[in-house]
């Protein structure tokens, strides 16, 4: 019994961690914090269950029951999770069209991609990702008015109705698209300099986002800056700098830095210079 107590506090300790920690960067990524609070329930229900049954003759088999038991529910939420779906003729149809898109978006061929994304809608038109890709597609085209306007679409779609998400089976996997749509929506209010709209959508990030390396509050400061709000604007250059101060020591201590790393001392000049311009507001 010692021992399962010991192991429900390990298991309780690592999920409490995972939840407050920076899940992006784990070991799982895109795994969802509540996917992480259902998995650490499932094993303090095991320890628990497992050592609560008295070490006799018959609770002996009744650990075997348990065991078998447990073994068959976690193989079904595995199966469940992991299998490959079946998809019927017309999701076949879009993912066709939707796959083009995406291809010829990474080949940087956005005109040529939009077409294909517009017959994948023609097909299916609740399925977020479609409308992210749009978003993107428009914004490389810098015609930002219809890029926001379908990072906005894309905000009323849940993912449970994403034909792209049943075809790649993400199901215990958080596409967070949230976070790509008001991404969209920021920068491409910003272009529009309509910077009310853009410092809600970075304000939406930073109150949202787990991934601790975040260009949002640049940005943030950048609609301040323009709004005349000085002493906000500061704080959130600050606290860029010291995103990137923090991302290029680990770059420079650790074994196997990133390849392509996110920001560069050129990015920490840049946010020095927004400091200088907004300490002369």
């Amino acid at each position: 019994m010692q021992t399962n107590v010991i192991i429900i506090i390990i298991i309780a300790f690592l999920t409490l961690s995972a939840m407050f920690g920076d899940t992006n960067t784990s070991f799982f990524p895109g795994i969802t914090k509540m996917n992480i609070i259902i998995y650490g329930i499932f094993g303090i229900i095991f320890c628990y269950g497992y050592g609560y049954i008295p070490k006799t003759e018959q609770g002996s088999k009744y650990k075997i029951y348990f065991f078998i038991g447990f073994l068959s529910i976690l193989i079904a939420i595995l199966i469940y999770a992991y299998i490959p779906p079946i998809l019927n003729e017309t999701e076949k149809e879009y993912m066709v069209h939707f796959n083009d898109g995406y291809s010829l978006y990474q080949d940087s061929r956005y005109e040529e991609a939009l077409e294909e994304l517009r017959k994948a809608e023609n097909i299916y038109k609740e399925d977020s990702e479609l409308y992210i890709y749009k978003a993107y597609c428009y914004k490389q085209l810098k015609q930002y008015d219809k890029a926001s306007e379908n990072a906005k679409e894309a905000l009323k779609h849940p993912d449970s109705k994403s034909i792209y998400k049943k075809a790649n089976n993400f199901k215990l996997i958080n596409l967070n698209n949230d976070i790509s749509a008001y991404n969209v929506i920021g920068k491409a209010a910003i272009k529009m300099k309509n910077y009310e709209e853009a410092k809600s959508a970075y304000t939406y990030i930073i109150e949202h986002t787990t991934y601790k390396f975040t260009d949002a509050f640049l940005y943030r400061g950048i609609c301040e800056y323009y709004l005349n709000q000085k002493q906000a604007a500061l704080e959130d250059f600050e606290k860029q700098t010291k995103i990137i101060n923090d991302y290029l020591y680990e770059q420079s201590t650790t074994e196997y830095p990133a390849q392509y790393p996110q920001f560069t001392e050129k990015d920490r000049e840049n946010v020095m210079g927004w400091i200088r311009a907004t300490a002369r507001l």
